[in-house]
């Protein structure tokens, strides 16, 4: 049954028609792969993206929302108009400046704090940041970039060798599993 097995998986492996199978499904699966791999966990010492924004709420005059980068903060710019806490669990704005878009959710932790987590989108980069908020200041938490060339040359390429490293090992195991003359089991 071992051998039948073998035989079998040779079979497909090897066979050209099974590549451009394997191929797809590498490439899928490791676009999602790939983009898991550049998750940054901030509150466990790794920097945080270039793109992290903050979300902060202008209660006057007349109670905007304004997208504030991290590094801007870090900087110490002025801030004292502006709160990090947000009055809705959930919101999305644009802005003119590069068709930058930016969605957020919010989950309150006590009435001082919230998680909050941003997601950014200008056509080019795609970013998650996560944060505590308080009225005055923030905690980055965790930092997720991907845009789609980042992801697929890399992704691309990987597909084509692992489709082909399946072909290697399905040409191998029909060579090494061989029906012998009078076997009747398999015939390949």
């Amino acid at each position: 049954m071992g051998t039948y097995f073998l035989r079998i998986c040779g079979l497909v492996l090897g066979s050209v028609l099974f590549v451009p199978i394997s191929c797809t499904s590498s490439l899928i699966l490791g676009a999602f792969a790939w983009r898991g791999l550049d998750a940054r966990d901030i509150s466990k010492g790794e920097s945080p993206h270039p793109f992290f924004y903050v979300i902060a709420f202008k209660p006057k005059p007349n109670g905007s929302l304004a997208a504030i980068h991290l590094s801007e903060i870090e900087r110490g710019i002025d801030t004292s108009e502006y709160s990090f806490l947000l009055p809705n669990l959930v919101g999305k704005f644009r802005t003119e400046k590069r068709d930058q878009q930016f969605e957020y959710s919010v989950t309150p932790l006590s009435p001082e704090k919230q998680l909050v987590e941003v997601h950014y989108d200008d056509g080019d980069y795609i970013s998650i940041s996560r944060y505590i908020a308080e009225d005055t200041k923030v905690e980055p938490l965790y930092s997720k970039l991907g845009f789609p060339v980042y992801v697929s040359i890399p992704t691309i390429f990987l597909a084509w060798v692992f489709a082909f490293m399946l072909y290697r090992v399905g040409k191998r195991l029909r060579r090494r599993y061989r029906p012998e003359k009078g076997d009747n089991t398999l015939r390949l």
